[in-house]
C-alpha cells in the first residue's frame, strides 16, 4: 500500500512525463538538427527509464528523470 506521499510523488511525475510526451510528440524530427535528435532520443530514454522506475516504486528518482526529459522536450520545443 503507498503512502500518501508516494501517491503524490507518483501522481506528479506521471503529469510531467505526459506532458514530456505531450511534447515529443509535436517534434518533427526529420527537421531537427543532428544534436537536437540526440537530445530528442535523450529524452525519450529518460521517458522510459522514468516509467522503469515506477514501476520499481523508486519515486525520486522517476521524478528526476522525468523533470530531464520534459526539460530536454522544451528545449526542442524552441
Amino acid at each position: 500500500m503507498q503512502s500518501a506521499d508516494e501517491s503524490q510523488a507518483e501522481r506528479r511525475t506521471r503529469e510531467v512525463l505526459a506532458r514530456a510526451r505531450a511534447l515529443l510528440s509535436r517534434v518533427t524530427i526529420a527537421s531537427l538538427s543532428q544534436e537536437a535528435r540526440q537530445q530528442h532520443d535523450t529524452a525519450r530514454r529518460f521517458v522510459g527509464q522514468a516509467e522503469q522506475a515506477l514501476l520499481e516504486r523508486n519515486f525520486v528518482f522517476a521524478t528526476y528523470l522525468a523533470d530531464k526529459a520534459e526539460a530536454l522536450a522544451k528545449g526542442l520545443g524552441r
